[in-house]
């Protein structure tokens, strides 16, 4: 089976499963909506909404095992054969990257045609203009993410190896999600005097930058929609970090694949 056939039945196959519950309904659906099915929900934090977040994490953990290698793999057979017709590392990692950003949006795309397919069976769906902007915002935010942590396991699973680099960063998310417990009791965003300051600080845990209803915005409608917690939370703020990062990781990525010494043993075979 293809990498494209597979990203894309993956991604519909969850954007069917999550939205099964809309066929029980027969109403009028917000586009919104299922994008913050898609986005963790509009929820307050607390154990159960910790534990449904992990469950709704499982698709991007999937998306992750599949293209965890997609640029690893070229360092594990024949990789001297294949490099020395590689003239520019560089280039060849920029490419890649490229069209692992290419994979990542297909990803998104169709999980969402899928939550939308199953709507639209016994729902009327709006399209808004809110909606739309939260549309591009979601998309942009979870494709930058989505493309890092991805890239990010492709290298270090050069450096070290594929399993190492997986548990390294889905450890990372699963630790990020399981932390928010903190702001249930230790440092509550409700009927506490210091919520702004704890409010702060969750902006420091990189997966609230992933809840799109936490955020603010600019936009007054759309602020009406999102921003549960009523903060200063701009969704310009996740584009703006979750880019920067992709950057900084693509840079390292180049850099660790033109120190690669491929007259070395093989990272998983040791051959």
């Amino acid at each position: 089976m293809s990498t494209y056939l597979k990203c894309i039945i993956t991604s519909l196959l969850w954007g069917v499963l999550e939205s099964l519950f809309y066929l029980r309904l027969n109403e009028k659906i917000i586009l919104s909506d299922i994008i913050f099915q898609f986005s963790f929900l509009k929820k307050y934090i607390e154990t159960p909404y910790i534990i449904d977040m992990t469950i709704k994490f499982l698709p991007y953990l999937i998306f992750q095992i599949l293209f965890g290698t997609c640029i690893y793999k070229h360092f594990c057979s024949a990789s001297n054969y294949y490099f020395s017709r590689c003239i520019n590392r560089t280039k060849w990692l920029l490419r890649e990257a490229f069209l692992l950003y290419t994979y990542v949006l297909i990803f998104l795309f169709c999980m969402l045609a899928g939550g939308v397919m199953v709507t639209v069976i016994t729902n009327e769906l709006i399209f808004d203009l809110e909606s739309i902007i939260l549309l591009l915002y979601y998309l942009i935010i979870y494709s930058l993410w989505l493309y890092l942590t991805t890239l990010l396991i492709n290298i270090i699973a050069v450096r070290f190896n594929s399993s190492v680099a997986f548990i390294a960063i889905a450890g990372l998310e699963m630790g990020c999600i399981f932390s928010l417990v903190l702001w249930e009791n230790v440092l509550p965003l409700q009927d506490s005097p210091f919520i702004d300051r704890n409010f702060l600080f969750l902006q420091l845990n990189p997966v609230a930058h992933l809840v799109l209803a936490w955020h603010s915005s600019f936009i007054e409608k759309l602020n009406m929609r999102i921003n549960i917690y009523y903060q200063s939370f701009d969704l310009n703020i996740s584009v703006v970090l979750f880019l920067l990062l992709s950057i900084i990781v693509t840079v390292v990525g180049c850099i660790v694949v033109k120190r690669k010494d491929l007259i070395i043993a093989n990272n998983e075979s040791g051959v």
